[in-house]
Formats: structure tokens, C-alpha cells, sequence
């Protein structure tokens, strides 16, 4: 009864913290737009804002990319970038519950397939042949077990090999050979994809239902306004710096045989 108690309470808590967040209506977000130069530009689209009492908090879309924006209240000055605490704590703009629903909808449908067992999840967009994805694959091994890994496969159109890769990879009975499958693949340079390969010059064509996996995570894609691979987030589809999410990761586990190649 205790422990049950406690966690009770915790989620009241959580709820009401969750309810201190005065997000913006979409007359706000248009009356702001139209009194600032900067955000009435036609390459801007504030997506959400959060009242902060002094300071509007917007997450917005710059030029085709994630960003976020700050305004004083009481001068009107805009700030566009990333803004830190005095502990250096950055500020992450808290999704409202109807974007994150709308989000985790588009995104995990748009799943591959998954693999692991622990707590957090994980996306990782990734394009088989993608050398950045390979590092990044071989410097992960062994560095994931506190996740349930999120596969989005993403074959870039100028990699040439890439959808023999896909398709080969989605060939798998079941989500524990597909990862099999990637891990051979981009760990071990395994070459059996090349039986997927056209003999002839004509573009490839996938079968009907790896298609409909790759298609599915396009839209995943659109909707986390991805602009290349690897792309990793958490699970509250906040982007990771790849590089430095696998050295935080290493340090926690420093016995972790993951390769550095």
C-alpha cells in the first residue's frame, strides 16, 4: 500500500506540473507572427509557444529546420538558439499532449522494427549504407541494453546500394532476424544484400511489402523534420547529438565492448 501510495502521488504531481504549462492559442501564435518581422517571413512557421510570464517559449520550424525562439515580453526583443540556466541546464520545449499523440502515432507507425528490452525508447533513423550510420552502429554495440530500439530505415536516394540493403534487412521473418540482418550487414560488411540487386540498369523496385514498411517511415521522417541519418531521438522525440548520446552512454558503462571503427 505504501509503494502504491507514493506512486500516486507522483503522478498527481506529475500531472499538475504538466498543468503549469500555459500553452499559446493559435490566435496568440498568429497575432505574434504578424508583430514580429522575423516570425511573419515566409520561411518561418511557429509549430507551438508556452507562456512563461516574462518570456514566450516558441518551437518553430526556420528555414526547413527545427528551432527555438524566445521573446521578451517586455522589450519584444526575439532570441533564435538555444538558451541554458545558470546550472547549464538547456531549455527543451515540453510537447502539448495532442502534438506528442500526433507524433508518437506518425513515428511508430513508421517503425521498422524494434529490438531490446529495456525501459527508455529509442528511434534511430538510418540508412544502410550510410557511413555515418555504420559508425554509428558499430559504436553502439553493446551500448543499448537500457533502451527499446526503434528502427526507421531510410534509404537516401543517392546511395545506390541502399535499397537492396532495405529490402534484404525487411526480408527478415521477424524483428529479431531484421536486426540480425543490420547488424551483419553494417557491423560486419556482410554482402548476401547483393542477391536483391538488379542485373539490369532499371531502378529497383521493392516488393510490396517492404514498400509499404519504407513508406510509412517517410512520413515518420516528415514529421520529425528529419535531414539526414543517422538521426537518433528520445522518447519524447527530442534529437540527440549522436556522437555525444554514445560517449555519455560509454562512460556509464565503461566495460562495454562497443568498436570505435
Amino acid at each position: 500500500m505504501h509503494i502504491k501510495a507514493i506512486g500516486i502521488i507522483s503522478l498527481l504531481l506529475s500531472t499538475v506540473l504538466s498543468a503549469e504549462i500555459h500553452y499559446l492559442s493559435k490566435e496568440k501564435i498568429a497575432e505574434l507572427s504578424k508583430k514580429s518581422k522575423f516570425l511573419s517571413k515566409p520561411y518561418m512557421k511557429i509549430i507551438e509557444g508556452i507562456d512563461e510570464n516574462n518570456t514566450y517559449f516558441l518551437d518553430l520550424i526556420y528555414r526547413g529546420k527545427p528551432v527555438n525562439c524566445f521573446i521578451d515580453k517586455k522589450t519584444g526583443v526575439l532570441y533564435k538558439g538555444e538558451r541554458y540556466d545558470a546550472e547549464g541546464k538547456i531549455s527543451t520545449f515540453i510537447k502539448s499532449p495532442q502534438r506528442m499523440a500526433k507524433f508518437k502515432k506518425a513515428v511508430t507507425d513508421g517503425v521498422s522494427f524494434s529490438y531490446g528490452n529495456g525501459k527508455k525508447d529509442l528511434y534511430i533513423f538510418t540508412d544502410p549504407e550510410c557511413p555515418y550510420c555504420r559508425r554509428f552502429e558499430q559504436q553502439a554495440k553493446g551500448l543499448l541494453d537500457d533502451y527499446k530500439v526503434h528502427v526507421i530505415l531510410y534509404p537516401l536516394r543517392f546511395h545506390k546500394h541502399a535499397p537492396a540493403m532495405a529490402e534484404w534487412i525487411l526480408q527478415g521473418t521477424n524483428d529479431k532476424e531484421k536486426h540480425v540482418r543490420m547488424e551483419k550487414l553494417m557491423v560486419e560488411n556482410n554482402q548476401e544484400y547483393k542477391a536483391f540487386e538488379s542485373k539490369d540498369k532499371k531502378p529497383f523496385k521493392y516488393s510490396d511489402t517492404v514498400q509499404k514498411i519504407l513508406n510509412r517511415g517517410v512520413q515518420a521522417v516528415r514529421f520529425l523534420n528529419v535531414r539526414g541519418t543517422p538521426a537518433v531521438f528520445d522518447e519524447h522525440f527530442n534529437k540527440l547529438n549522436w556522437g555525444k548520446f554514445l560517449q555519455e552512454e560509454r562512460q556509464k558503462k565503461p566495460n562495454a565492448s562497443s568498436s570505435q571503427k
